[in-house]
């Protein structure tokens, strides 16, 4: 059979190690579920929470006179623009203008604060004299009758400030409203009120974070206004606040809207109905003269004279707007303050052509003026006016400028008109023809005639669709104040962090199932070594007994002392030769239980009437003496070097056929000692004495002592322990027979059936560790508390016993 390579991974499965995995670190997976379950507890316990309201507007209108006339629609719905408005701060900060939320009161809570919207016990008004008043929250209590006041975050101390009253406080007009009755239940009760005054600026930047539009349906004209906020009746109140006026607001822009267009019919009339004037009266030449019967070209000197005398008048009154336009021009365009801008345009209020414009920008300028009264000019509101009065002088200045260039166009074409009249005077010939001249007013005339009527029929079609305009705007579903919050999700972060625990937990299972690299049954001793018997396995022993002590002679019908009796059975089908046999027990390194094992087979053979001793050539750590419970004075170090005797050596334990022979005093040189002639010399002795003479050696794996006598003996034994060993070890085995030419060896497993690294039974170990470390150059050294039982045994709880061992 071919030895299997071995791998970093184990890349096999193994139910049963799996199993003694899980069992192991079952613990560990409890743990790691119970943390997951302790943070999505904290999460949910100490997150405030988040809620969540919303409500669905329709934007529609309804116009009879439109379907039974098919007239143009002039209130036509844009949703992306309506959405654009609804989002704009302007729209925010007018819906919260209505709510009064610039005071947040809460209750002070240990780790949460509670916001009392609306249900606050008092409630607080201020008027500021310093910005930085409101930039720190206040903590208010109440104490006999009167209100201690103090900073959060500021340590200016507390003010005793007396209610219903209004007192300075750095900066700060405050006044507490509260009735006797509310004062009385808070007066001494402990309970602490933090109250935040929030900024106008700040307001409407900290409420549009929550706040989002979207179309909720573009066929149905349905927009879905929502917020998300700390308190469920505040969420919904702002939501339906802002519902409310946007309806309002659609409602009053598209009439705002339609009556800017009527006005501008208005003003389009106007324009033409001038120009009509104006070709009339330029016309009214030619039709006297066809009124009486006579020929344009005989006459035509008082006609130009007649003619000129009606285009000068017209001249002059063009000059005189014009003038008045470029100084108004100029005006406004040298960037004048808002109060002599005010003054201008009011001195300009009755001019027909920029009367719309020039309104509007008066309304804002006076917005402006009135809301420097109360707030600063550095606040949104001011600012946002600024923008728009910037915007419409933009617009003024632009429709200015036109009707500037309009009436110099007028102008123009009348002086060429008079340079024509003066020309056809001087020469009194008929170079000016008056009948092309005819023809071209009387073609202007009917243009701007026709245009008049269509502007007449337009502004008559325009009133009536705003007569018969019906809003259909409705708000389909009002927002609610929903009390279950949308965050945390309890349920959703109890199931993820319980299930992240219980994942890591089996991550870190299958981590340490991928990565054991120790021997956990025979089957592994058999995969990675080729063709070396296995004599038996020693199973652990689950109660507490001193180190390396002889435990076959205390209960002989236990598993135990069976485990040794296999083995000493199955050791006849190794060697059955006749006379004295030597069996040697060694291991990689030290805690593999190599004394251990050394003492109770001793024993167990001792037990079939065959005259056993125990040599203990592990001379730099010797535990032969501990098990036994002797001192160490004498024993084969001793002897090899003829200090002591045979017989001076030679112990007997309180088994009859067994005796040992300790390691004695830790010599400079063990290896020499044990290659020498003086050891052959002990062990020819002693085979006339002993059926079976036991060796305990040192690991092969830290030094090379024991190779010698391995090499000689009938029964060279391996000690590999379960679920301690590597997997690596088994190499030595095969090494050994391989290249060192052992014959006869063999292995037995120690600690089958659960250990405390993978078993999740007790610990039951040797409890000294193995160190060559005396000066020798070896600096291997192996902990204790590696083996059968614990020298300090803990107790354990009854439930965990039964959740954690099997019976």
């Amino acid at each position: 059979m071919e030895k299997e390579k071995l791998s970093i991974l184990n890349d096999e499965f193994d139910l049963s190690l799996a199993i003694l995995i899980i069992r192991k670190n079952l613990l560990f997976i409890v743990l790691s579920i119970f943390l997951g379950f302790c943070i999505a507890f904290f999460i949910n316990r100490y997150t405030t929470p988040q809620y969540y309201s919303s409500s669905i507007v329709k934007i529609s209108e309804k116009n009879d006179v439109n379907q039974m006339m098919n007239f143009e629609n002039i209130y036509e719905t844009n949703l992306v623009a309506e959405l654009s408005r609804l989002k704009s701060k302007k729209m925010l900060s007018e819906a919260l203008k209505t709510l009064n939320i610039d005071v947040n009161y809460y209750t002070k809570g240990k780790f949460l604060n509670t916001e009392n919207y609306q249900s606050n016990p008092f409630s607080i008004s201020y008027q500021l004299k310093k910005r930085k008043a409101v930039n720190y929250p206040l903590m208010i209590n109440f104490k006999n009758g009167s209100a201690v006041i103090s900073k959060m975050d500021v340590d200016s101390g507390s003010f005793i400030i007396p209610v219903n009253k209004w007192i300075s406080i750095n900066g700060l007009e405050l006044k507490i409203n509260i009735s006797n009755r509310n004062l009385n239940d808070l007066n001494d009760s402990g309970k602490r009120f933090l109250v935040k005054i929030v900024d106008k600026s700040q307001l409407i930047n900290n409420y549009s974070k929550g706040l989002s539009v979207n179309i909720e349906n573009s066929r149905a004209n349905t927009i879905k206004i929502s917020y998300t906020g700390n308190h469920p009746k505040k969420c919904a109140d702002i939501v339906n606040s802002l519902s409310s006026l946007f309806l309002i607001s659609n409602i009053s822009k598209k009439k705002e809207s339609a009556n800017q267009m009527i006005k501008f019919t208005n003003d389009q009339i106007l324009k033409i109905n001038q120009k009509l004037e104006y070709y009339q009266k330029l016309l009214q030449p030619y039709k006297d003269l066809q009124k009486d019967n006579q020929e344009i070209k005989t006459d035509y000197g008082k006609l130009a004279l007649d003619l000129a005398s009606k285009d000068q008048i017209e001249k002059t009154k063009l000059e005189t707007t014009l003038i008045d336009f470029k100084n108004f021009y100029s005006s406004i365009s040298n960037k004048i303050s808002h109060e002599e801008l005010y003054s201008v345009l009011l001195l300009n209020s009755k001019n027909q052509y920029i009367s719309t414009t020039a309104s509007r920008l008066r309304k804002l300028l006076s917005d402006k003026r009135s809301l420097s009264f109360r707030i600063t000019e550095e606040s949104y509101q001011v600012k946002e006016i600024d923008f728009q009065i910037n915007l419409e002088i933009e617009d003024l200045l632009e429709v200015t400028k036109n009707i500037i260039l309009d009436l110099q166009d007028n102008l123009q074409l009348i002086n060429d008109r008079l340079e024509s009249y003066r020309i056809a005077q001087k020469s009194q010939e008929v170079n000016f023809d008056h009948n092309t001249d005819y023809l071209h007013l009387e073609r202007m005339y009917d243009i701007n005639s026709e245009y008049y009527s269509r502007l007449l029929t337009k502004k008559a079609e325009y009133e009536m669709v705003k007569a018969g305009f019906v809003s259909d705007n409705e708000i389909i579903e009002p927002a609610k104040a929903n009390l279950v919050p949308i965050s945390p999700q309890k349920k959703s972060n109890y199931l993820i962090f319980i299930g992240s625990g219980l994942v890591i937990g089996l991550l870190i299972i299958v981590l340490k199932y991928l990565l054991h690299n120790t021997v956990s049954s025979t089957s592994d001793v058999s995969k990675h070594t080729n063709n070396i018997p296995i004599l038996g396995m020693i199973p652990s022993y689950k109660d507490v007994i001193p180190v390396s002590q002889l435990i076959v002679d205390k209960n002989p019908k236990s598993l135990m002392s069976e485990a040794f009796r296999s083995i000493r059975s199955n050791m006849q089908f190794i060697s059955n030769k006749e006379g004295s046999k030597i069996i040697t027990v060694t291991s990689t390194i030290s805690g593999e239980g190599k004394t251990f094992v050394a003492i109770n087979l001793g024993g167990i053979i001792a037990f079939s009437e065959k005259k056993v001793i125990i040599l203990d050539l592990d001379m730099r750590k010797p535990k032969t003496h501990i098990g036994f419970n002797v001192q160490n004075t004498i024993g084969m170090s001793t002897l090899l070097i003829g200090k002591s005797s045979l017989e001076e050596c030679i112990q007997k334990s309180h088994l009859e056929n067994l005796h040992f022979i300790t390691a004695g005093p830790i010599p400079p040189n063990p290896a020499e000692l044990i290659i020498s002639n003086r050891m052959t010399d002990v062990i020819d002795e002693l085979k006339k004495s002993y059926d079976i003479i036991v060796i305990d050696t040192p690991p092969v794996g830290i030094v090379t002592d024991a190779f010698p006598i391995i090499s000689k003996v009938d029964y060279p034994v391996y000690i590999v322990r379960a679920h301690f060993s590597k997997k690596v070890f088994l190499k030595n085995i095969q090494m050994l027979r391989d290249k060192k030419k052992i014959k006869n060896l063999s292995v037995i497993l120690n600690g089958a059936g659960g250990d405390i690294k993978y078993g999740g039974l007790k610990k039951y170990g040797y409890g000294y560790g193995y160190g060559y470390g005396y000066g020798y150059g070896y600096g291997y050294g192996y902990g204790g508390n590696h083996g059968y039982y614990e020298e300090n045994p803990k107790k354990e709880k009854k439930t965990l016993k039964k959740i954690f061992v099997k019976k």
